[in-house]
Formats: C-alpha cells, structure tokens, sequence
C-alpha cells in the first residue's frame, strides 16, 4: 500500500501538494520572475488589477440600472432593480433582445454614452477571465502529460468546441427544467442566441428573483468567454486555409501586416531601405549581426565573438562611407 501511494503521489503530486499546484507555481515563478519565498506577495500583486476590473464591471452594471430607472422608467415596466441589471447587462453585452428599450430622448442619448463605455468594459473583462481558463487547461494537461509543453495562450479546436457543446447542453437543461417552461430544443437554441449575442428576442428568459439574476449572468459571461475561445482556436485554421495552395520561395514571400496593410518580407526590407536611402543587400549586411549581438550580450566569456564582432564593425563602417560617398545610385549598381 506506501508503494503504491508513493507511486501516486510521484505521478500526480501528494494530497497536500498535488502536481497541477506544482506545475502552476514553476510557471508562475518562471513567468513573473519571483523568488521561490515571494511567490504569495506576488499572487497577490498580480491579481489585484484583475478583482478591480470585475468589481468595475460590477458596480458599472449597478450605477447603469440606476441611471436609467432615473432618466427612462418605462424601460423596464416591473421596476425591480434585478430587472434593471440584467437590462443593462444585454445590452452592453450586445445581447439586445429588444423587447425592452429607451423609449425618451434622453434615454437613448443616455443609452449611447453608457454603451460607449460599457462594451469595450465587458468584453476586456470577459477576455481576461478567459485567460485563466486556457492557463487551467494548460495546467491540467502539464501535469498529467509525460513532458511539459509550452504554453501558447489558445487551446486546442476540439477542446473549445468540446466545451461550448457541453455549455450549450447545460443551458437546456438551465432553461428547460429550472427557469422558464422551454423545451429542451427550445433552451438550447436560446442558450445559443445569447451567448452568441445575436439575440432576436423570439425567445426571451426573465429571472424571477435576484438568484435567478445572477446565475444567468453567469452563464451568459462564460458561454461568451467559451465562445471568444473557439473563434481563437478556429482564426488559426482560417490562416492555414488562407496559405494553403500557394508557394514560396523562402521567407521573403512570407505575409506580415505591417502600416494598416499586408505585405511580403521582401517588401518591407525593401520599403525600409529606400527610407534609409540604401540598398536591401546593405541593410541585410548590417541586420545580419544581430544574432551575433545577442549572442555576446547573452554570453560575456566570448572573446572570440567579441573580436568577431569588432572586425565585422570596422567593415561595415568602410563600406557605410563608401556607400555615402558614392551616392545611393551608384551604390545599387
């Protein structure tokens, strides 16, 4: 029984010390550059910014329901604070069912300067907690993967697709059984309406209470953020789609985006030197050291790389007044 309990606790860490905590603490030690001995003075520092912005979404969703039982109380018939925060909450979320809606001047002007501020609000909130939902998936499979795998800010295509299948199928069951008297088909049709913001208002769930509220809320701010996963993980399928069947000769073909358009490496290089008033083959001499540079900066104990360097500096000057001497012209030729 202890050889197979410390064979357990080898493959997925002690009761006390299970190995998604490791594997967590090497990356964020790795990440922030913390010592071992601070590593919870830093959680804390870090995840301040974090709880301030969800309490400012909060409290904006607060302040925007009171504003608008002042400025347009015919917007939402009942009254009832709840109410108020979960129009606010649609509407800012581009959910938009529009069954409600301002129904003064004032209120559609007050409607515009909330909106302004409270979609790019809620979606930088929503996108940042998404973050630790692929950091937890990346954790996860770190831990009980043979070898770590570096960690790249996106999950994979069927992992996401996986995930907002299974948040659909809760929905119905959301929907269909506790709130609202929906078939299931029904629930998770209109499970996906929202999360997805179309919101046609053909189907429309109220809550009953403010627990009904907040649980909603809920749901539709992680089916949003499983979404805004699935469109990353689908973006890099469309890039493979996007080269697939063209041929390049080398790098310089490559497509980067660069000044509000696309352009080739080439391109750029070239753009680049005529800026300069000299040629992409010089520009690609004086560039070509750079990796030399790093190198020495990184390793002081080259002398070889340093008097390297040096030679390849002194060359690159002589040719640089050459080249100031005889003109960009006569230098292309």
């Amino acid at each position: 029984a202890q050889s197979r309990m410390r064979k357990r606790n080898t493959a997925y860490g002690s009761f006390r010390n299970p190995r998604p905590y490791k594997v967590w603490k090497e990356h964020f030690i790795e990440d922030r550059g913390c010592e071992r001995k601070r590593i919870w003075t830093e959680v804390l520092v870090s995840a301040v910014p974090h709880v301030i912005l969800n309490l400012i979404l909060i409290a904006y969703l607060f302040f925007g329901a009171q504003l608008f039982r002042i400025v347009d109380p015919d917007i939402v018939k009942s009254g009832a604070l709840r109410d108020n925060v979960f129009f606010t909450f649609t509407t800012i979320a581009t959910i938009g069912y529009g069954a409600e809606a301002p129904t003064t001047a004032l209120g559609k002007w007050v409607c515009v300067a909330y909106c302004t501020l409270g979609i790019p609000l809620i979606f930088m909130v929503l996108a940042n907690n998404g973050q630790f939902i692929v950091d937890a998936y990346w954790i996860f499979r770190n831990s009980y993967r043979r070898g770590l795998e570096e960690w790249n800010g996106e999950m994979p295509l069927r992992i996401t697709a996986l995930l907002m299948t299974l948040w659909m199928l809760v929905g119905g069951c959301l929907f269909s059984q506790w709130m609202g008297e929906l078939s299931y088909f029904d629930a998770v049709y209109y499970s996906f309406i929202s999360v997805s913001t179309i919101g046609y208002g053909d189907i429309i769930v109220y809550p009953r209470d403010a627990f009904e509220t907040l649980i909603m809320l809920l749901y539709f701010s992680v089916g949003m953020i499983f979404l805004t996963t699935l469109t990353g993980s689908l973006s890099n399928y469309l890039q493979k789609l996007h080269y697939c069947g063209r041929q390049f000769s080398g790098v310089s073909d490559v497509e980067v985006w660069f000044g509000g358009r696309p352009m080739t490496v080439k391109e750029l290089i070239t753009a680049v030197a005529e800026h300069f008033e000299t040629s992409p083959e010089l520009l690609h001499y004086v560039l070509n050291d750079l990796d030399q540079i790093l190198e020495v900066a990184l390793n002081k104990d080259t002398e070889e790389a340093v008097e390297h360097l040096k030679m390849q500096g002194e060359l690159a000057r002589k040719q640089s007044f050459v080249c100031l001497e005889l003109g960009p012209d006569s230098e292309r030729k």
